[in-house]
């Protein structure tokens, strides 16, 4: 029981000594691949919690909401409304500092499906950063959500600023 005890003040500490960030971001997508006749545009919100490895290095856990909205098309004979889609993406994200003013990141994880009919998938979303301030960051980013082999694609951009 004393080494146990002695293992989570260490991992406690450790957590507690490096820097640590709580982040929030927006963007706006446009929906490509399977989906692009489908969904019109793509909504994201994110929360992003990172602690700080290496000088150039930070991991992370986020959490956010992701929607896609439904396009309207005419088939032959019927107009067709498509419902819109709705993910909870929860994962781990990493962050390489490239440079005083540039980021690259990588978020990964499961996104839990809110809308009828779609169970939830693996997602990933690589992303650029471009630091505008201390506290703003504008970026441009892939967004995959992968369900039963069917990709729910977007490139977004958008901005991330700390809490």
């Amino acid at each position: 029981m004393k080494q146990f005890s002695i293992t989570i003040i260490a991992v406690f500490t450790f957590f507690m000594s490096n820097a640590q960030e709580f982040k929030s971001n927006i963007s706006l997508g446009i929906p490509v691949g399977e989906v692009s006749d489908s969904y019109s545009i793509n909504l994201n919100l994110d929360f992003v919690y990172l602690y700080e490895v290496t000088n150039k290095f930070k991991i992370g856990a986020i959490a956010g909401y992701t929607h896609f909205v439904g396009d309207s098309f005419k088939a032959p004979g019927v107009n067709v409304k498509v419902n819109d889609a709705g993910f909870l993406p929860i994962g781990i994200t990493s962050r390489f500092i490239a440079s005083n003013k540039s980021t690259l990141a990588l978020d990964f994880g499961y996104a839990i499906g809110f809308s009828r009919g779609l169970s939830g998938g693996v997602f990933f979303a690589p992303k650029l950063y471009y630091n505008l301030s201390k506290t703003f960051d504008a970026f441009v980013s892939y967004k995959s959500i992968t369900v039963s082999n069917y990709d729910f694609g977007a490139i977004c951009f958008g901005v991330e600023f700390k809490l």
